[in-house]
């Protein structure tokens, strides 16, 4: 069935019947985990949350707060502890004790094959000691600010229950060890999970007695469900439907600041580049974005308002630098280039380009909101500005494998898109994107085309080791400042994230994309 039809059917929709039965089905675009430290990816994460925990929690700001630790201190300028809420009840009547986390910090970075670890977050750990049954220091081979804001993700789990059991453990027994706001009732991998809620969680009960999650990966599939009344709420609204949506006076869209950032990322490497052509298809000897008046080019050439209204609706929002407003080293005085097509033509042409090189854009298909689209887009944009572009969309998986599959100088992109997600108030493009590629501390973990400038990496490095929060501030304004002069990415747009929902529920989106059922609840409560 059409969604058009379908949105216009609007007596399908009747009264939110889960809100007296206080249950909540969710059409959810993830297929989840059960092992909370399997695949680091949003849509786990947002799982993990409802049956586990973590010792920090992201405030509304996206700063981080104590969560299953009641407080949090540094020790001195290698050394965290944290003191652990004493109520935190596990499934078998024990206590979450000092143990668990210890176990839990290990077991996080020592799953085997797994596809996206968790150890981003845990890299500068040295030693985690127990010094008591609610005391845990955390050792780190240097200054980590923030270790508090990466302990977000990582879920805490009861070493009793837990320990010795793999990934398919978790799925065979429908759940292990669960104590947060609920636990696992039933599990149907691809198909759904039914979670009921832990009448003995710590801390203050959810709404919903009984929260089914149903598997839809498609869109339109999602759209329909809950437009046929078959769910309650759906995540990762497609922006084309949103104005349709809110026509329909028995449906709610609910849409909110993302802290993802859609971002061009450039080739850098020396020699010729099969992404990067003369007139005649063939290839350039010499890597023109090594030239930063190309880059200027590029970034001239793109209409980024154009992007926001015309390809996502309305639903996202420009993005001017590499930090969104409330991070860390955002610039409210720095501006990005306005679309200036002939300007983009005259930085070719002093460059030594005036009837411009033929250029790859690279982009996923089935990744990010109007990825696709937005692709095409950025590739009309660049002709307009004088560049010869050809756009290649693919599955995920397989730009993935075109980015980083291959040894560096065998990537031949020239451009590759991908969405970069942040965690809290830390502009994390500079440290992963923009740091030269350095395997021993995993920084330019996403630095794909190689860039490197010393000068910036000792910036960024000094930033991330600086505990007194207005320096750190002062230091990561002018690495962001220095990114965006030299053009090192070029910045498209912050999604928004789109939830919709039966019209007599009320939700609250989360920046990290997650989505979090106690957010959702009756008008009436």
């Amino acid at each position: 069935m059409k969604i058009a039809s379908l949105l216009v059917a609007v007596g399908l929709l009747t009264g939110v019947t889960s809100a007296q039965s206080q249950e909540l089905v969710v059409g959810s675009q993830g297929d989840p985990s059960l092992d909370p430290h399997y695949m680091y990816i949003g849509t786990n994460v947002a799982f993990w949350r409802h049956i586990y925990g973590s010792l920090t929690m992201h405030d509304d700001k996206g700063s981080p707060v104590p969560d299953l630790a009641e407080s949090y201190r540094l020790v001195d300028d290698h050394t965290w502890e944290f003191k652990l809420r004493p109520d935190v009840k596990l499934e078998d009547g024990s206590m979450l004790s000092a143990d668990d986390v210890v176990y839990s910090l290990d077991r996080a970075k020592s799953i085997p094959g797994n596809p996206s670890p968790y150890t981003v977050r845990l890299e500068s750990i040295t030693d985690v000691k127990a010094v008591d049954p609610t005391t845990v220091r955390i050792t780190t081979d240097k200054a980590n600010p923030y270790l508090p804001g990466n302990l977000v993700d990582i879920a805490i789990l009861p070493r009793k229950a837990t320990e010795g059991k793999a990934t398919g453990d978790f799925t065979s027994q429908a759940g292990i060890g669960e104590y947060g706001r609920y636990r696992v009732s039933s599990f149907a991998p691809g198909d759904r999970v039914v979670l009921d809620r832990n009448e003995d969680y710590w801390g203050e009960k959810p709404y919903w007695k009984r929260v089914t999650f149903r598997v839809m990966p498609n869109d339109a599939s999602r759209v329909a469900a809950l437009l046929a009344g078959d769910v309650d709420l759906v995540d990762f609204v497609p922006p084309t439907d949103v104005k349709k949506l809110r026509e329909n006076p028995n449906v709610a869209v609910h849409d909110g600041p993302s802290t993802r950032m859609m971002v061009l990322l450039l080739n850098y490497r020396d020699g010729q580049i099969a992404g990067l052509t003369d007139a005649g298809g063939k290839p350039l000897d010499k890597n023109p974005l090594k030239d930063v008046r190309v880059r200027k080019a590029l970034s001239k050439a793109m209409d980024r308002q154009a992007l926001v209204d015309r390809i996502m609706d309305g639903t996202a929002d420009v993005a001017t630098q590499i930090a969104m407003p409330g991070m860390e080293g955002y610039d409210p005085d720095l501006k990005i280039d306005n679309a200036d097509p002939q300007g983009a033509k005259a930085l070719l042409a002093e460059a030594g380009y005036p009837n411009g090189f033929g250029i790859n854009i690279a982009c996923s298909n089935n990744r990010y909101p109007n990825d696709a689209r937005i692709c095409q887009a950025v590739g009309q944009m660049l002709a307009r500005g004088g560049f010869q572009p050809k756009v290649e969309t693919l599955p995920m998986s397989v730009l993935m494998t075109s980015l980083v599959g291959s040894a560096p100088d065998k990537r031949d992109f020239a451009i590759g898109m991908l969405g970069l997600g942040a965690q809290g108030t830390h502009p994390i493009a500079l440290p992963t994107m923009v740091h030269s590629v350095d395997k021993a501390s995993g920084r330019g973990a996403y630095n794909f085309g190689g860039y490197s400038n010393p000068e910036l990496d000792g910036v960024i490095d000094k930033a991330v080791g600086t505990l007194d929060s207005t320096a750190r501030n002062d230091l990561m304004r002018t690495a962001v400042d220095r990114a965006t002069e030299e053009v090192v990415v070029l910045p498209l747009l912050f999604q928004r994230v789109l939830t919709a929902s039966k019209s007599d529920l009320t939700y609250t989106t989360d920046p990290t994309e997650e989505t979090l059922t106690w957010r959702a609840k009756p008008k009436a409560q």
